[in-house]
């Protein structure tokens, strides 16, 4: 099965990865932010406010690949040159592993990142 979580996801350094956006309703501005393992920002993207799905390509304005590893994704949005929010971005990761730990359900992405369960919005088979 596949879960649409805020989990980080792993760039092979050529496949998108197909993301699931929600800018603020207000905004008439927005950004798609990427960061690294360790949580800095690598890349910042414009994006429409109207965007509902986006694929990150990992390239960058000067066409460069990102590195291979493992990123996570939010938008900020803007009224103007006002933040409004930053918000985490969700995608769908195959989940190979769920176990309690402390009363809590835990689900193991195949890139290994480990999250809530109660953070998982939607559950669907993998596409073959």
């Amino acid at each position: 099965m596949e879960g649409l979580s805020p989990a980080a996801r792993a760039f092979d350094g050529n496949t998108p990865i197909p993301l699931s956006v929600t800018p603020e309703r207000t905004a008439n501005r927005a950004d798609l932010i990427v960061r690294d393992s360790s949580g800095r920002e690598v890349q910042r993207h414009a994006l429409d406010p109207s965007a509902s799905d986006v694929q990150w390509t990992g390239r960058d304005d000067f066409g460069l690949s990102a590195m291979p590893g493992l990123y996570t994704f939010s938008v900020e949005s803007f009224l103007g040159e006002t933040s409004l929010a930053e918000t985490p971005v969700q995608s769908y990761s195959r989940l190979v592993e769920a176990r309690l730990e402390n009363g809590a359900t835990v689900l193991v992405t195949e890139e290994g990142a480990e999250i809530s369960a109660d953070l998982i919005s939607g559950i669907r088979k993998p596409a073959l």
